[in-house]
């Protein structure tokens, strides 16, 4: 079976199983005059332990196998300090050390930043081959991703073709160095209110120089 995932079902066991095409269920009581009325021990089994996505994947995928795809995965990073983290961690690491009970294989996609994402949340040993860095974006996909980030996630209230044009010539294309840049260029463009301003693509550059830096030493 081959679901595709979203980021936020890596802690909503409730989203796993709708992913899954199964019923989300937890245990069912009902209270008749004060008194706790169970159902029947044989429905009850069958309704009881999908409180963890861990569970729901224990329980609800297929014995033949599962392929789950999660794309802009580097997105992972985002969770790291919010309150879901440690069910996050806990979901890749039963997948990564196949803790599941039946065959399940994890293809995720994103760009440059990824394998940091991965690593802030314990996944660290990956088997050699297991991740591709794909090659050159071209130019037009290049000034695309870029214009999206600045658009979408820095929400820029003008034109932001020469942002553009200056990070493209530091990233050439490579997507591990476009998001080193062009997040935190995001970022700056945010907190300053949507507004391009000459320092905020200063620290864009800067950041993102370190960045390069930074993955040609590892």
């Amino acid at each position: 079976m081959i679901a595709g995932l979203e980021p936020q079902a890596l802690y909503d066991p409730r989203l796993t199983a709708q992913i899954l095409g199964k019923s989300y269920v937890t245990r069912t009581r009902r209270t008749i005059k004060g008194k706790v009325n169970v159902i029947s021990r044989e429905s009850e089994k069958e309704r009881v332990g999908d409180a963890s996505v861990l569970q729901v994947l224990k329980k609800r995928a297929p014995k033949g196998g599962l392929l789950l795809v999660i794309d802009e995965v580097q997105t992972l990073s985002n969770l790291v300090h919010g309150p879901n983290f440690s069910l996050v961690a806990t979901t890749l690491n039963a997948i990564h050390n196949g803790e599941i009970g039946r065959p399940v294989i994890l293809l995720a996609g994103g760009l440059g930043t990824s394998d940091n994402a991965f690593n802030a949340l314990g996944i660290s040993r990956f088997i050699d081959g297991c991740i591709i860095n794909l090659g050159r974006l071209s130019k037009s996909a290049e000034y695309a991703v870029i214009r999206d980030r600045l658009a979408k996630n820095g929400q820029a209230k003008e034109d932001v073709t020469p942002w553009i044009q200056t990070i493209a010539k530091e990233t050439h294309g490579w997507p591990q160095h476009i998001m080193g840049y062009v997040q935190p260029a995001a970022a700056t463009v945010r907190k300053n209110g949507g507004e391009l301003t000459e320092s905020g693509l200063s620290f864009a550059l800067r950041t993102g120089r370190e960045k390069k830096d930074n993955y040609y030493s590892r």
